[in-house]
């Protein structure tokens, strides 16, 4: 057998211990536990050495890499009796999961710290990580919904009992599960396995595990040691901080406005001296649309609208190409305590990126392109190298200000701009008036030396500046908030059936009812909810009249239905019960079941049109149209 990538995952109890692995491409499996008479470490430790390429797992730099070296780290335990081996095992466990509720800090508790250190024993990659889940604290399990997993399914006992020799066919089976998860995330997130495999090799880092801002963070590292003959030790607690910023000096001499209110209110800011926490908002409005000029970026403030292009109107947005790193280059913004110099090596990535671009060099332009644009962001995170927040708000305050003066230049011609976030505006552009927006539009390029990118749409349904359903005349659509469609793995699982219903009343003009009844996929009506440890959750059914109250796991998929069953959490502090669908009824659907009829599973699809209609009941508050 050659070596391969193998996913993997391990479970610790006070006596058992478990690995199981299985091939991400052929889908075999292998399976070592320790329990009773039984410790398979010394034939887990060669098959790893021998067959494993890669190990694959999901949180497992913080866990199950960590008992892994431990075990690899102590070989003594391949000959101890299986009680000695789960106990110091479960001990290592408990440690670990003690410090991480700690704070994280199993970087600093000295038990832990001697098996951290990558690529010791075995090279291995932690999804979680690589797909910043871990500062989000997305469990495996809240993905394993997202993928529309058919078992989702917790621990089957808690971590600190002892395992009965009938209980280990359950506990591996458990183990397994999650194994398919995590190899089917690995699945999907091939391409951005592959990019880190790539970057990493071409600049001899391991960003296997790296998000993609920690792939920023370890290549400018790389490249400024490059560029100054540092290392990381020497500047990496290095920081430019304020006691306060007059923000008069954040924004460029090149700002100007041509009416009094936009004049007022460029003063107004220019005379601000900013402290540390202090809030800074100012609204303005510009012809029809309000605009909240904050110290991240501008957002447009109106009332929900629907725009279609016509014989008499176009919808033409424009959004500025690269544009935190033009404002960073073009206003010479960087971290004062780096010197200029870090602009000179700034202004090269970005030279060479757009060099390997054209040229071909997809590798380097992708790689220099995840630097070039997470640059900005470490201006502002306090724990970075980067970190200098006057810098960055000369960038955004500068940035969202040319913004307003091309919002300001449209208006006073007749032109209506109905939306702007961060980076571009959306404008309603007469026919008649097409080449004077164009006009416009290469003014304050020249002027800005920044480049807008242009595209024209079909229909704007815009509840506000972060919902919103787009329609390009070239037939794509682009989506946001409650009109996304996609199922988002950072948010929370809730019946995606309610948005693809909205976009195809939008999109395609078909009636709410007809697209919800129409539908078959279970999973897309779907909840999910997980609670805090201070609740517990629990099943109400009636049976003969009588309420059968069945616990449950802390994680939950269930769809509303005309069945008999609510779903409660109850707070273990004073029993409080909190109805999780208020007002109706719900299945569990934590096991997959799979009916010849979808009828069967007694949908209630009067909850999932109401719910659709509330969301277009926003953009068109006095049509109670055909749903």
């Amino acid at each position: 057998m050659k070596k391969g990538n193998w996913v993997y995952d391990v479970e610790c109890f006070p006596n058992f211990f478990s690995n199981t692995l299985i091939n991400l491409k052929t889908g075999e499996k292998q399976v070592f536990y320790v329990h009773g008479e039984v410790n398979q470490l010394e034939e887990m430790i060669d098959f790893i050495q021998h067959h494993v390429l890669w190990l694959i797992g999901y949180n497992s730099s913080k866990y199950d890499d960590i008992v892994l070296r431990f075990i690899m780290s102590n070989f003594y335990l391949v000959e101890a009796d299986s009680d000695r081996v789960t106990n110091e095992l479960y001990e290592l466990s408990k440690e670990i999961i003690g410090s991480q509720r700690g704070g994280n800090s199993i970087w600093r508790n000295p038990k832990i710290k001697p098996y951290l250190k990558e690529g010791k024993w075995f090279q291995s990659m932690d999804l979680m990580s690589m797909m910043y889940f871990d500062k989000m604290m997305i469990g495996l399990k809240k993905v394993a919904v997202a993928m529309k997993w058919p078992l989702i399914q917790d621990l089957p006992k808690p971590f600190d009992e002892p395992v009965t020799l009938e209980e280990v066919p359950a506990i591996l089976h458990y183990n397994e599960n999650d194994v398919l998860i995590t190899k089917q995330l690995a699945i999907e997130q091939k391409s951005e396995m592959k990019i880190r495999m790539d970057v990493g090799g071409l600049y001899g880092i391991n960003l296997m595990s790296a998000s993609r801002s920690s792939m920023a963070d370890k290549l400018m590292v790389k490249f400024w040691e490059e560029e100054t003959g540092q290392k990381f030790w020497d500047f990496r607690k290095d920081r430019t901080t304020y006691e306060s910023i007059n923000l008069g000096e954040c924004i460029s001499e090149k700002v100007q406005f041509r009416t009094p209110l936009l004049q007022k209110l460029l003063e107004d800011i220019k005379s601000t001296v900013w402290r540390d926490k202090d809030k800074f908002s100012h609204r303005v409005k510009v012809g029809n649309t309000a605009y909240d000029i904050l110290l991240g970026g501008i957002h447009s403030v109106k009332d929900p609208l629907i725009y279609e292009s016509s014989e008499e109107y176009d919808l033409k947005d424009v959004d500025v190409a690269s544009y935190y790193p033009n404002l960073m280059l073009n206003e010479g913004a960087f971290p004062a305590h780096l010197s200029e110099r870090f602009l000179d090596l700034y202004q090269r990535l970005v030279t060479q990126r757009l060099t390997a671009k054209r040229g071909g060099d997809k590798l380097t332009a992708d790689a220099l392109k995840i630097v070039v644009n997470a640059t900005y962001g470490k201006l502002n995170f306090e724990y970075g190298w980067l970190y200098d927040t006057k810098a960055c708000y000369r960038v955004t305050l500068t940035g969202q200000l040319y913004l307003l003066m091309l919002i300001e230049a449209l208006e006073l011609n007749g032109i209506e701009v109905f939306y702007a976030n961060t980076d571009g505006i959306t404008c309603k552009v007469s026919k008649d008036k097409t080449a004077k927006f164009e006009e416009i539009c290469d003014a304050w390029q020249k002027y800005t030396y920044l480049e807008l990118e242009g595209v024209d749409y079909k229909k704007c349904v815009i509840r506000d500046v972060n919902n919103f359903l787009i329609m390009t005349e070239g037939g794509d659509t682009k989506t946001k908030g409650c009109f996304v469609t996609e199922i988002d793995m950072t948010k929370g699982y809730n019946n995606p059936v309610v948005p693809k219903a909205v976009y195809e009343y939008y999109v395609n003009g078909t009636p709410i009812r007809e697209t919800i009844e129409g539908h078959t996929d279970v999973y897309d009506f779907c909840k999910s909810q997980k609670v805090g440890w201070q609740y517990s959750q629990e099943y109400h059914t009636l049976v003969d009249s009588k309420l059968v109250v069945t616990p449950c796991q802390k994680t939950n998929r269930y769809y509303v239905s005309r069945g008999v069953g609510k779903l409660f959490k109850r707070k273990k502090s004073n029993n409080q019960l909190t109805d999780l669908v208020s007002g109706f009824n719900v299945t569990l659907l934590n096991e997959p079941k799979e009916y010849e009829e979808f009828s069967d599973y007694n949908v209630n699809y009067d909850y999932y049109v109401h719910e659709a209609q509330k969301i277009v009941r926003t953009m068109e508050p006095t049509q109670l149209g055909l749903f």
